[in-house]
C-alpha cells in the first residue's frame, strides 16, 4: 500500500516537538509520493547498479532544499551520496543510511513494470519500493522538512546513501576507508530492518531487531563427463548438482531459541498469532516444528539459521550434457549454528 511520511521521524529528531507538531503535513504526504515515483523510475537494478542517477536524483533535491550535499563516483556509474543538515551540536549527529541499488526485476513477473512507479488499486509499483527506497526517499523527507522548517535540533543529522548493497557493498565500504572523517563522530544509526504491522485488534506493533545473522554465500560445482543429450549419464554434472543441492536445500538446520527470540514470542506474537503464545511449549511438538517452513515462514528463521537455494546454472543447449553445473545458496547463520559442510549434509 501507498505509505505516507507522517511526523513521527521528524518529531523524534526535533528538539522541539511543538515546532514538528505544528508543520502542515499533508503538502508533505503528497510530495512525498510524487518523489518515490520518480525516485522508482531510476533503474538502479544491481548488478550493474548504475546508482550515480540515483545519487544525482538526491543531489538535485538537496541543492534545491540548500542543503550541502556530495557525489562520490567510487568506479564508473557507481556512486554515493552524503548529505549534513546542521544541528546546534550539543549532542552527536545521526545518520540516515540507505542503499541506492535494487536486486534485479523479471518484468514478466511483474503486474505492472517494475520501474513504472505506477500507483494502482491504493498500491505503488516498482522495483525498490519495499527495499529499500521508500525509506531512502523518507529519509531524504526528513532532510528537506528540516531544510525548510523552523525546527531546532541538538544534533546534525547526515544522510547517507550507499551503492552496492545488495552484491558486495562496495559502496559503504569505500566510503569507511576513503571518507570515514564525514561520519565518524555520530552516535547513532537508522536503516532498514523490523518493520511495523497493524495487528487484527488494530494494534500498531514496530519491531526492533536485537541482532543479525552472519550471511553466508555458497557457489556448489559439480563436474562430470559430458555428451550428446540422447545418451543418457547418470553420474553427469548436472545430475550430481541435482542430487546434492536437493540435500542442502531439504536439510533444515537445529532449531535454537535465543533468549531476545523468546521473550519476542511471549510479549509480541501472541498479538500477531495467538498459536504462538507459548513457543516453549509449541517446539516440544514434533508437528509443530515440522510445519515451521512452510506454515509460520516468517517464524521459522527466528528460530533457526537458514538456507536458500536461490540459483542452478549448467548447460546452455537442450541436446549436450554438461561436463560443469553449480549452484548458489543464500545462508543466514546464528553465531553458534552448525557448520555446513559435505560430510555433515551426507553429499560426496
Amino acid at each position: 500500500m501507498v505509505k505516507r511520511i507522517g511526523s513521527g521521524i521528524v518529531g523524534l529528531l526535533a528538539a522541539s516537538s511543538i515546532a514538528a507538531a505544528e508543520i502542515r503535513w499533508e503538502p508533505y504526504q503528497d510530495e512525498s509520493v510524487v518523489l518515490l515515483q520518480k525516485y522508482l523510475r531510476i533503474d538502479t537494478q544491481n548488478p550493474p547498479g548504475n546508482e550515480v542517477r540515483a545519487a544525482e536524483f538526491f543531489h538535485g533535491l538537496f541543492d534545491a532544499a540548500g542543503i550541502p550535499n556530495t557525489i562520490f563516483v567510487y568506479t564508473p556509474g557507481r556512486a554515493n551520496i552524503i548529505a549534513r543538515w546542521k544541528g546546534d551540536g550539543r549532542q552527536r549527529p545521526l545518520i540516515l543510511l540507505n542503499h541506492l541499488d535494487t536486486v534485479r526485476a523479471d518484468s514478466a513477473q511483474w503486474k505492472m513494470p517494475p520501474f513504472s512507479g505506477e500507483i494502482a488499486n491504493g498500491e505503488l509499483y516498482g522495483r525498490g519500493a519495499l527495499d529499500m527506497k521508500s525509506l531512502g526517499l523518507m529519509q531524504a523527507m526528513v532532510m528537506l522538512i528540516l531544510a525548510r522548517e523552523p525546527i531546532p535540533l541538538h544534533r546534525d543529522i547526515i544522510f547517507l546513501g550507499t551503492a552496492d548493497e545488495e552484491v558486495a557493498d562496495t559502496g559503504s565500504a569505500w566510503m569507511i576507508e576513503h571518507h570515514p572523517d564525514l561520519f565518524r563522530d555520530a552516535e547513532y544509526l537508522l536503516t532498514e530492518g523490523g518493520s511495523a504491522i497493524t495487528t487484527p485488534s488494530g494494534r500498531t506493533l514496530y519491531r526492533v531487531g536485537a541482532g543479525e545473522k552472519a550471511p553466508l554465500w555458497i557457489k556448489m560445482t559439480a563436474t562430470g563427463t559430458g555428451g550428446h543429450g540422447s545418451v543418457p549419464i547418470p553420474d553427469s554434472a548436472a545430475n550430481r548438482l541435482v542430487r546434492a543441492a536437493s540435500r542442502v536445500a531439504e536439510w533444515q538446520p537445529p532449531i535454537r531459541l535465543l533468549p531476545a527470540v523468546a521473550q519476542y514470542f511471549q510479549r509480541i506474537a501472541p498479538l500477531e498469532d495467538e498459536r504462538l503464545a507459548n513457543i516453549v511449549d509449541a517446539l516440544k511438538d514434533p508437528e509443530f516444528v515440522r510445519a515451521l517452513p512452510s506454515k509460520y515462514p516468517r517464524y521459522n528463521v527466528l528460530l533457526r539459521s537458514t538456507v536458500s537455494l536461490t540459483g542452478l546454472e549448467a548447460g546452455s543447449q537442450y541436446n549436450v550434457i554438461p561436463d560443469v553445473a553449480t549452484a548458489r545458496f543464500d545462508c543466514r547463520l546464528d553465531r553458534k549454528s552448525t557448520r555446513l559442510n559435505s560430510s555433515h549434509l551426507g553429499i560426496s
